[in-house]
């Protein structure tokens, strides 16, 4: 099985189950708290997994920058400029 780590194991934290991580064979280290319920839950969310690694967010900055620039490009083709 072919495993992302960190998306394996932000994944069944948001899913409230209470971990101390995992590896790449999708070896899960629980909490001596954690329930059997959990535990099952936590291989469905195994089983479900899927270690594309998740889109680098976008530079917001950058993006209203680029949006700016093709804005004033636009306005001054349309004579729109001050």
């Amino acid at each position: 099985m072919n495993i992302n780590v960190g998306k394996l194991d932000k994944e069944l934290r948001d899913a409230g189950i209470p971990i101390d991580g995992c590896n790449s064979d999708g070896e899960i280290w629980f909490k001596e708290e954690t329930t059997e319920a959990q535990k099952k839950l936590a291989e469905e969310v195994k089983k479900k997994h899927d270690p594309t690694p998740d889109p680098e967010p976008k530079d917001k900055y950058k993006e209203l920058v680029g949006l700016e620039a093709k804005v004033n490009f636009i306005a001054k083709r349309l004579g729109l400029e001050d």
